[in-house]
């Protein structure tokens, strides 16, 4: 068993390589800068507390995206609002044009397209496409399977794209347009 200062130094020595990606996470997912630091830093005091349950430290970096995860999905309940990543400079480079007009409709759509998944799915879609995690790494951060994982990644693309042909044909928006504005953001 470690003592309490080991065990401070080996979470900070484990967490340093993740500080940055972690924060930036976290940022994405509560959809505002100083938000995304409240979650990264209560989800820090509670990784620090916890820190001793963590039997292989090899699974550090799963274990620690958990508890954020975790932690937003609290805070969702808690606000009973769903959320999405913000536009960021480094987010808005994906999108297809640099006028913006496009990128203004393009995140709106976005937020429009994401109140129809859960926490968790917003979580996965995040993970996956945004952070480049391997469906490998998914299956350990949610214990199961790279099958189930691969299947729920198809579930919600599968919902955000009839979510994306409902609402072009409610504004009478070109799907065509649309989905070369969204695409290669979430798809």
């Amino acid at each position: 068993m470690l003592q309490m200062n080991e065990q401070n130094d080996l979470f900070w020595q484990l967490l340093e390589p993740e500080y940055k990606t972690a924060m930036l996470y976290c940022r994405k997912l509560m959809q505002d800068r100083e938000k995304g630091n409240d979650l990264f830093q209560d989800t820090l005091v509670i990784a620090i507390q916890k820190f001793g349950q963590l039997k292989n430290h090899d699974a550090f970096r799963p274990w620690l995206y958990q508890v954020i995860i975790n932690k937003f999905k609290s805070s969702v309940r808690v606000s009973n609002k769903r959320r999405w990543l913000p536009f960021t400079p480094e987010t808005e480079d994906i999108l297809v044009s640099d006028n913006p007009t496009n990128k203004q409709i393009a995140k709106l759509w976005i937020e429009k397209l994401f109140k129809v998944i859960s926490s968790d799915e917003q979580a996965l879609i995040v993970l996956y496409e945004m952070e480049q995690w391997s469906i490998k790494e998914l299956a350990s951060l949610h214990s199961k399977s790279e099958g189930s994982i691969k299947l729920k990644l198809f579930r919600v693309r599968k919902k955000l794209k009839k979510e994306m042909v409902r609402l072009s044909s409610d504004n009478q928006s070109s799907f065509k347009e649309l989905s070369k504005l969204v695409n290669a953001y979430v798809m």
